[in-house]
């Protein structure tokens, strides 16, 4: 990503050419190939190699733990932003029902 032939623990992303695109590029990689939730802001935050790695572990580590933790969905229950979740798609598929028979907002043809 950065055309280097040889990069250390301790460079710094950005000291060596790095920018917000290139990041953005690196974390979505990273996502697809490690199926983490990793975002841009990590690589600000943590812009060698030895840290930003530090932090891909700790996020490793937490979704094994939660991979594990049964969630309330498992035992029958739904969390309240599951509901959330529910709730909003339901409006979508209202308001696009909606529009798509003509109706406006109060019910009526338009």
């Amino acid at each position: 990503m950065l055309h280097i032939d040889c990069i250390g623990i301790h460079d710094n992303f950005f000291e060596l050419g790095g920018d917000s695109v290139m990041a953005a590029r690196m974390v979505s990689r990273l996502r697809q190939s490690l199926v983490l939730a990793v975002h841009v802001r990590l690589v600000f935050e943590h812009p060698t190699v030895e840290r930003f790695s530090a932090v891909l572990q700790d996020l490793a580590a937490a979704a094994a733990r939660d991979a594990q933790t049964p969630s309330p969905a498992a035992n029958g229950e739904q969390s309240d932003l599951e509901a959330a979740l529910a709730a909003i798609e339901s409006i979508y598929e209202d308001e696009a029902e909606r529009l798509l028979s003509g109706r406006d907002s109060s019910g009526s043809a338009e």
